[in-house]
């Protein structure tokens, strides 16, 4: 029997679904199904439940985003329009009018933040605002005890979504604390999601490497692990005229265990075509294999693998320059 969880007027092309007590075993079928698509149509796919995750008591992966279990409360908050503080931790990252933001003549700075009843551990944080209405100057601060403390600081930001790293910290309190908003509404700071995570990003010990790189247009291999996940024209691309495949890599000093991987294209110049590989001691081995791609952000889960070297290979670009792979950043968790 299919259970049903419906989602109703969508118009994201990226969507982040949070299902509450979701029973699966081993056999078990995941079915998206479009009842009406943007051109009316109606169609379905599925995926086979694969039980290799654990889920903890209060029901946050092992690794995943930890913000879920946790309640969230605001300076004030601008309820006549919609928003409200609940809705930066309900599982759906995007990027419209759906979200949280400070109230009406309110002083800046205003803050949103997130409360647990026990201790977690984090060192990252995807922030994502509202698109045209960026939150521009923000501190993300934890709570130490007996004061708020910044964990990072980001002036002048346009990113959307903004991945912030840092040193692993401790605590029960995180908050965004909005200086400022955009420049054609800076008395609104909007914050749609704060997704929190306990993982390191293992990518920023690695030394990066490409088969070759377009740097007269400013693009490098060490920009693709320097932490800032942008979609924007900030990142690697391979040289004019060079023959695909291409690739850019990461290499580390030691083995790492790896299971997923965060991948940062170009919005509008999007990598179509790719392999997400790992080096087995003797020979490359796909991961992930992804034809006819159009996102600038996508989350890659695979089996758990130990090697020394990753890289994206790059097959084609996008159509309106299929002969140049783009990468902005690469993003590699346990």
């Amino acid at each position: 029997m299919w259970g049903p969880y419906t989602l109703g007027g969508n118009d994201q092309v990226g969507i982040e679904l949070k299902l509450d007590a979701l029973a699966v075993s081993s056999g078990d079928i995941l079915r998206f199904e479009v009842s009406s698509g943007a051109n009316g149509d109606s169609s379905y796919d599925w995926v086979s439940w694969v039980p290799s995750v654990a889920y903890t008591s209060a029901g946050v992966e092992p690794g995943g985003n930890l913000s879920l279990s946790a309640t969230a409360s605001a300076s004030s908050t601008d309820t006549a329009n919609g928003y409200a503080p609940s809705k930066i931790n309900d599982g759906l990252a995007t990027t419209d009018f759906n979200g949280w933001a400070n109230a009406y003549q309110a002083t800046l700075p205003q803050w949103v933040q997130l409360e647990w009843n026990s201790d977690q551990t984090l060192s990252r944080a995807e922030i994502y605002t509202t698109t045209g209405y960026e939150i521009r100057d923000f501190d993300l601060q934890y709570w130490n005890g007996s004061a708020w403390v910044t964990a990072s600081s980001v002036r002048g930001n346009t990113a959307n979504p903004r991945s912030l790293s840092f040193s692993s910290i401790v605590t029960r309190k995180v908050r965004i604390l909005g200086l400022s908003g955009p420049g054609v509404q800076p008395a609104f700071v909007r914050v749609n999601e704060l997704q929190l995570y306990g993982d390191t990003n293992q990518a920023r010990a690695a030394t990066p490497s490409a088969s070759s790189t377009d740097t007269g247009n400013g693009y490098a291999a060490s920009k693709v692990n320097d932490g800032i996940a942008s979609t924007d024209f900030n990142g690697w691309a391979n040289t004019y005229q060079a023959t695909l495949p291409q690739w850019v890599q990461l290499e580390w000093s030691s083995n790492k265990t790896f299971g997923r991987v965060e991948l940062y294209t170009t919005a509008g110049y999007e990598l179509r075509d790719y392999d997400v590989q790992y080096w087995d001691g003797s020979t490359w081995q796909t991961a992930v294999s992804i034809t006819g791609n159009t996102l600038s952000h996508l989350s890659h889960i695979f089996s758990p693998v130990v090697s020394s070297k990753l890289r994206v290979l790059g097959r084609s670009g996008p159509n309106v320059q299929p002969e140049f792979v783009r990468v902005n950043e690469i993003e590699v968790y346990l």
